[in-house]
């Protein structure tokens, strides 16, 4: 148990870009009309243990995060996940503003461009047509898990360095934009920016990679992701084979014996697999899914591709452990930092819970203030503007927004990334 702290065969298809458009029809231009009580925007966080939505409304300087209740009668509550475009219609009740349903606000395809579907886009792996399959995503995801065969063209490279600087000079070159589902822009904005500089045939894959994903399907981190970055590479194979030749920075977990290796791993930390073969690696994959790890990915070509490319690798008898630890970020508390705080050494610091009433009923940390994320913005003067605000919720996501808030207003603050257990009124943290 983890340590607990105190304290491709569619050329036919691609050669009418409008055949597929109308796919995106369903009333998405009437979704976009914002009524009295109805938030368009992006989902920052759906808080499960609060029962909170939080949706950023607007952009840039202009936009504002804006925090509802649901509760079991909300309807379309799946379409309140982190990231996505969402339209949130609410409704007074005993004078609190109660989330009714939440709707995916779709981005608009272009006039002229398909919407391609999954199996599509197998066909299209499965052959070999001349296609580009383009990664519209920050450069970030695609490292860490694209559709086999993707580049990164990231939509804002495409918008700043402009068509004749990333995309193929043969105009006919059919391209495929996709990034991280319906209601996300980015793919639909790169391929607008293709048309109209005169690529005859452009396609969607709207969907994206969360439905190539969920369809069963790998994903590959890239060869820079699997050799530099902060992760845990797990080697499936008999640990006698992997001794012969593994990855470097592999551990050895055997696939029999992954599950109990998800309750031992670090469930925030990045996961790369590859084993025999992408079947073994697809079924570990998916016991990594199911215990709630967010990130995981696969080594394209396994441990043999990976030595035929002239990738790092090492002999002998792989470790079955990991140090893995978590690598801060910008305007983030270190945990070691935040726990003198909460032993007591809190000169020039607060500490700041904005959790709901109902998490607090179930335990409180002594000496903190406490202000829900959806009453900062009223109670901000609250907070001691002259001392250093350590914010912090039940795992790091809502805290994060505060402190966007507050540093926005003029305030010094960061926030901590940890899960909150609290049992009896007494609460504990865990990195």
């Amino acid at each position: 148990m983890r340590h607990l702290l105190l304290v491709p065969a569619l050329a036919l298809a691609f050669a009418l870009p409008g055949a597929l458009a109308a796919q995106d029809a369903g009333g998405t231009p009437a979704q976009a009309v914002a009524q009295p009580g109805t938030y368009v925007g992006r989902i920052l966080m759906r808080s499960k243990k609060a029962k909170t939505i939080s949706i950023e409304v607007g952009k840039g300087d202009k936009a504002e995060t804006v925090t509802v209740r649901y509760d079991d009668a909300t309807k379309g509550i799946e379409n309140a996940n982190a990231e996505l475009h969402a339209i949130v219609i609410c409704a007074k009740r005993d004078g609190e503003e109660v989330v009714v349903e939440v709707k995916p606000k779709l981005a608009d395809i272009p006039a002229g461009v398909a919407n391609l579907t999954t199996d599509q886009i197998k066909g299209m792996l499965a052959g070999k047509p001349p296609v580009m399959l383009i990664d519209s995503r920050p450069r970030s995801r695609w490292h860490q898990a694209h559709i086999p065969g993707a580049v990164s063209i990231p939509d804002d490279d495409l918008k700043e360095k402009g068509a004749a600087a990333l995309l193929p000079a043969d105009k006919a070159v059919p391209l495929v934009f996709y990034c991280g589902g319906l209601t996300c822009g980015l793919s639909t904005s790169s391929a607008g920016l293709a048309k109209a500089a005169g690529y005859a045939s452009v396609s969607v894959y709207q969907e994206g990679e969360p439905a190539w994903s969920k369809a069963g399907n790998p994903t590959y981190a890239s060869t820079d992701f699997v050799a530099k970055e902060n992760i845990i590479l797990v080697d499936l194979r008999d640990p006698a084979v992997a001794a012969a030749g593994a990855i470097a920075r592999a551990i050895s977990v055997p696939a029999a014996k992954v599950e109990a290796a998800t309750e031992e791993l670090p469930v925030r930390a990045p996961i790369v697999l590859y084993g025999d073969s992408d079947a073994q690696a697809m079924a570990a994959r998916a016991q990594f899914l199911k215990a709630e790890f967010k990130k995981v990915s696969l080594v394209e070509g396994g441990y043999a591709g990976w030595a035929a490319a002239g990738g790092a690798t090492v002999k002998g008898a792989l470790p079955a452990t990991v140090a893995w630890k978590r690598v801060a970020q910008k305007g983030e508390v270190d945990f070691a930092s935040f726990q003198k705080a909460l032993a007591g050494a809190r000169d020039g610091i607060v500490l700041l819970d904005v959790r709901g009433p109902a998490e607090l009923a179930e335990g409180k940390v002594p000496g903190a203030l406490n202000i829900p994320l959806d009453q900062l913005k009223k109670r901000i003067a609250e907070v001691p503007r002259d001392r250093t605000a350590y914010v912090f919720c039940n795992s790091g996501a809502r805290a994060e927004m505060a402190v966007k808030e507050l540093v926005k207003q003029g305030w010094k603050a960061q926030f901590l990334v940890a899960d909150i257990d609290c049992k009896d009124g007494a609460c504990t943290f865990a990195e």
